[in-house]
């Protein structure tokens, strides 16, 4: 005997799923940015930054018992911007990259038939050291970037990052003029998650890691 289907339940079986990115996003100033969860070695908070007390284009801080090169991201990524107070910012909380292999099918499945979930928080553990035992230069957060040969660089942000899922069909390239011209630097392309929403600028990690400057592996 022939088995027959619903309609509803064969289409469902047809429909194709859209290939999404996963992302690490957050906030510089008024916009938005974006790195792909590959290239985020680790997020922790800020700890203290040496080498730069007036400001500067690089400074340094410890982690796991080595030197981190810091970058004025700021400086980097905004043409014509004074230099940041590396200094001013923040033992650490360790946000560790997570596996997009091991994510929770269902979860997934939601993520992915949606255009965008931005409302994920990057995982965190908490610190050891009191929030209240923490000075004004021990506040916000280190993204570890790392580019493909496993060279690392920390950018100094104020506000935790957030997760990020974005169909592929939302990213947006940016025009030869606003990259040759455009005030805002090692961007790649915009993603534009809804008319309502401002769109995001999608960081290039070579670009930020093109310096004079020779940085450290994270092996």
């Amino acid at each position: 005997m022939a088995v027959f289907f619903p309609l509803n339940s064969r289409k469902a079986n047809h429909r194709k799923v859209k290939p999404t990115q996963q992302l690490i996003t957050f906030h510089i100033y008024p916009e938005r940015f974006a790195l792909p969860i590959r290239a985020v070695h680790k997020v922790i908070q800020k700890g203290k930054i040496y080498g730069a007390p007036h400001g500067g284009t690089v400074g340094l801080t410890l982690y796991q018992e080595k030197e981190l090169l810091v970058m004025d991201v700021e400086g980097r990524i905004f043409k014509g911007r004074p230099n940041q107070n590396l200094a001013l910012n923040p033992s650490y909380t360790e946000i560790e990259n997570t596996d997009p292999e091991n994510t929770d099918p269902e979860n997934s499945l939601e993520e992915i038939n949606s255009p965008a979930n931005i409302n994920k928080s990057f995982p965190v553990s908490v610190s050891a050291k009191p929030e209240e035992d923490r000075d004004d230069s021990e506040r916000g957060y280190l993204l570890i970037v790392q580019n493909k040969t496993g060279n690392i660089i920390g950018l100094p942000i104020e506000e935790p990052p957030a997760l990020l899922r974005v169909n592929e069909d939302n990213f947006r390239p940016l025009t030869s003029n606003y990259l040759n011209q455009g005030n805002i630097q090692c961007v790649s392309a915009l993603i534009v998650t809804s008319p309502e929403d401002p769109p995001i600028f999608l960081l290039n990690p070579d670009l930020l890691f093109q310096t004079q400057y020779s940085l450290p592996s994270c092996s």
